[in-house]
């Protein structure tokens, strides 16, 4: 059984109540565990107490794509894994989310998923977006078919020039992540 970590606290947002429940029970074991069943209710508990969220794209009334554009725009910029049963398109290029999860999703991969964000939240905002980038490039690789390959040249390009402005603090980060 893996050691609980209390200090970390996990908001999961989903308008399906038995997969905010499952994964609830999922996470529960490992962290403190708040849940929402709409945006509105997310935007109200996410606080300096929250660590990571685990967000629904897809919700009646607000979406979780709305929910993070809020999110950011009040500079609030906790990490935040986009857990949806939607392929990846190019229009996640400009959505500011950490990982992005196509459900179904099990327990272990959200664990590491939260271990990551956690992780990265420590980082400074160059090397983060780094890995925001690289997040958005591996989703739309997974996704499938892409119409441009524009989008992805456009990802490794600005993935590039970090590497290069990060120098050995990414590497560093690389070897220990």
């Amino acid at each position: 059984m893996p050691e609980k970590t209390d200090d970390i606290t996990v908001l999961v947002v989903d308008d399906e109540s038995q997969l905010l429940q499952l994964f609830e029970t999922y996470l529960e074991e490992r962290f403190t565990v708040q849940t929402a069943a709409d945006g509105e209710t997310a935007l109200e508990r996410i606080d300096a107490s929250v660590d990571a969220v685990l967000l629904d794209r897809r919700m009646p009334g607000m979406s979780g794509d709305e929910v993070l554009e809020r999110l950011r725009d009040r500079g609030t910029d906790v990490p935040v894994a986009m857990t949806t049963a939607i392929d990846p398109d190019v229009d996640i290029l400009d959505m500011p989310f950490d990982e992005y999860l196509t459900k179904p999703v099990g327990q272990e991969e959200l664990y590491s998923v939260i271990e990551r964000l956690t992780i990265r939240s420590e980082f400074d905002s160059k090397t983060r977006e780094f890995f925001r980038l690289a997040a958005k490039r591996d989703a739309l690789n997974e996704g499938g078919e892409i119409e441009s390959k524009d989008e992805l040249g456009r990802i490794g390009e600005r993935m590039k020039e970090l590497k290069g402005e990060l120098g050995e603090t990414l590497e560093q980060v690389c070897k220990n992540s």
